[in-house]
């Protein structure tokens, strides 16, 4: 059964059909995950495009003694940790909107997007039952906390339906990994100096070795970030309390893993390097303006880099691959 806007639906009902599931036909299965897809795009990319707005441009009204910021700030100084956190799901939704459109060929950004929503939504369970004696912590278990759980279990459920109905085949979690069709870039593919595994998974473990640091420290020893201590004075941005620094390093922690995952197979979709190139970036963007705001200007010369020519060097090989592989095509190579 093909889902396919009937003619005799309101033109307003077969616009969102376009919009939503594109021109073409496709299989019930797969028009209900991407429906799922870019709803769930969508609302991320609403919600957190405003949490940034707020958080660069008008801090004051998320500072934690303000009624909007104590409602919804995990502590005094969040809100440097909420526009870093609000980048990445301003990043993601514009990929994830994308894989939609073939969602077979995309399963590194979809499996991005469920364990991402699920890490962030796990460390703030964490916090929040940590400090079950602040009735706001109570407003988060009972709003965003399980909104986040509800969308990544959702794209979970409809992923796996689609993978099955592609022939995967095993457990839950051998069909929630399910490959998709082989991506356009072969990670084999030696580009000038090094392939494209070999980059990817540098990128995946530099990532990794940073954000878990901030992990360790803002899940287990939060109040090693305030600036009496050196992990606040190196890492954090802003004074006082970041309960909720560690969200953003989850959601990295799980980039670097689907990464390192992606790398196992013989050819990987462009899509999902220019989502992990994207992320650093736009990470390392607010990082530069919460540098200049707050005065923190040896960021400029540390870790700021450090994210600009990561994900510069994992684009430049991936171009190669991309270059040479098509060069190996004209010459009718196999």
């Amino acid at each position: 059964m093909d889902a396919a806007p009937s003619p005799a639906q309101p033109s307003w009902k077969r616009s969102i059909h376009r919009a939503l599931l594109g021109a073409g036909e496709r299989s019930k299965e797969e028009a209900r995950l991407v429906v799922c897809l870019r709803c769930t795009a969508l609302l991320l990319w609403l919600i957190f495009a405003g949490g940034l707005l707020l958080a660069l441009a008008l801090p004051h009204v998320l500072d934690y003694h303000q009624p909007l910021g104590h409602l919804i700030m995990y502590g005094d100084g969040g809100q440097t940790d909420a526009a870093l956190l609000s980048v990445l799901y301003v990043v993601w939704p514009v990929f994830l909107w994308r894989a939609a459109e073939s969602p077979s060929h995309h399963a590194g950004v979809i499996l991005g997007a469920i364990f991402g929503n699920l890490g962030h939504a796990f460390v703030m369970t964490v916090v929040c039952l940590r400090g079950l004696s602040h009735y706001h912590y109570w407003f988060h278990l009972l709003t965003d906390i399980p909104l986040v759980y509800s969308l990544a279990a959702a794209v979970a459920v409809y992923w796996a339906r689609y993978a099955r109905s592609n022939g995967a085949e095993g457990g839950p979690l051998r069909v929630l990994f399910w490959r998709g069709v082989p991506g356009d870039l072969d990670l084999r593919t030696p580009a000038p100096g090094v392939s494209l595994r070999f980059a990817l998974r540098s990128f995946c473990l530099a990532t990794a070795g940073y954000f878990a640091v901030e992990f360790a420290v803002g899940v287990f020893q939060p109040d090693l970030f305030t600036f009496k201590h050196q992990p606040g004075r190196a890492l954090m941005f802003a004074d006082g309390e970041h309960p909720d620094a560690g969200m953003s390093a989850a959601v990295f922690l799980v980039l670097a893993f689907v990464g390192w995952w992606a790398s196992g197979q013989e050819r990987i979709d462009s899509l999902h390097v220019r989502m992990l190139a994207a992320s650093v970036w736009a990470q390392a963007a607010v990082m530069t303006l919460l540098a200049l705001q707050h005065g923190r200007l040896f960021r400029l010369g540390t870790d700021i880099p450090v994210a600009l020519l990561l994900g510069a060097g994992l684009l430049f090989v991936a171009a190669q691959a991309k270059r040479q592989g098509l060069d190996a095509e004209r010459r009718g190579s196999p």
